[in-house]
């Protein structure tokens, strides 16, 4: 056997090889991967709790330790945390520019689900900024990917955003059909705080429709599973949709009492973006039931919140 035969069968002998088992990764990638997975999750928690700097300074330390060992998918979804952080936060350009990136980095890797993800979070900026038809284009345009995603929390999670696209542009029926869609997906898979998303996204296209018995039955419903899983934001954003249905259907005692209640919760997240939604129905809602001096105490503490 001449030496380059013998090099080749070792060669394929080493090929064949690798192909049996997975390469080990150094032991400093793992823990580095851990590490960003860990600031990963710390900042989901501030997220949840309406803490938008913290979340923000988690996500970017996660994002800088997956670019310190090339982590591609965990870079990508790093720049997707973000983006939601700069949505939140109302900074539109920052976000678009990290979705865009997130988008391209998907694209090239050939990641299906990473693609619809930076696509959602593009298109809750593009909804956001007030372009849902843009959104709902590019949104519509990932239903491509519904057999490779069926079944999945990703499936759901694009149908809902898509759904949310179209009701901002009063195509309610869409609407509907699309956020059943993902409310029987989350409902098979027990992702309980999506359940509550879609249920709160029903209560709002119900109310377009000015059915606000049905509204009231889907907020109640999202509030419900939000008071399960102790989601203290979702259960402000609850009681602030009650508190506005129940104003249409006349219960001013009960409306005064649920946007209290959700002022209470957003005081004690010190969530100013929260507190500036529920006052002026609050100072409304007071006034209603005769509760002047109150009306005057929460017109004041927005006064305070709006001042330059």
């Amino acid at each position: 056997m001449s030496l380059r035969v013998a090099a080749a069968a070792l060669l394929v002998a080493a090929l064949l090889a690798g192909c049996s088992s997975a390469p080990r990764q150094p032991t400093q990638v793992v823990e580095k991967k851990n590490r960003a997975a860990e600031y990963t999750g710390i900042g989901n928690r501030a997220y949840i709790e309406g803490d938008y700097s913290g979340a923000l300074t988690f996500f970017q330390q996660a994002l800088a330790v997956n670019l310190s060992v090339d982590n591609g998918p965990g870079v990508i979804k790093s720049l997707c945390s973000i983006g939601k952080v700069h949505i939140a936060l109302g900074q539109q350009p920052q976000a678009e520019e990290v979705f865009v990136r997130a988008r391209r980095l998907a694209a090239t890797a050939g990641d299906t689900v990473l693609e619809v993800q930076s696509a959602v979070g593009l298109g809750e900026l593009l909804i956001a900024a007030g372009r849902s038809d843009e959104a709902r284009d590019l949104l519509a345009a990932e239903l491509r990917y519904e057999k490779p995603l069926a079944g999945t929390r990703d499936l759901a999670i694009l149908y809902h955003t898509l759904a949310t696209a179209e009701k901002k542009l009063a195509r309610l029926d869409e609407a509907k059909a699309h956020v059943d869609l993902a409310l029987a997906i989350n409902r098979k898979l027990k992702a309980l705080e999506d359940v509550a998303a879609n249920h709160f996204l029903l209560a709002s296209i119900y109310a377009k429709r000015e059915d606000y018995a049905s509204a009231l039955a889907s907020a109640q419903a999202a509030l419900d599973t939000d008071k399960g899983i102790e989601n203290s934001l979702g259960i402000a954003q609850d009681l602030l949709a009650l508190g506005i249905i129940t104003t249409k259907l006349g219960r001013n005692e009960q409306a005064f009492d649920y946007l209290e209640r959700s002022y209470g919760i957003y005081s004690a997240l010190r969530m100013d973006s929260g507190l500036k939604a529920v006052l002026p129905d609050l100072v409304a809602a007071a006034r209603r039931v005769g509760r002047d001096a109150d009306a005057e105490a929460y017109a004041a503490k927005l006064a305070a919140l709006e001042a330059p």
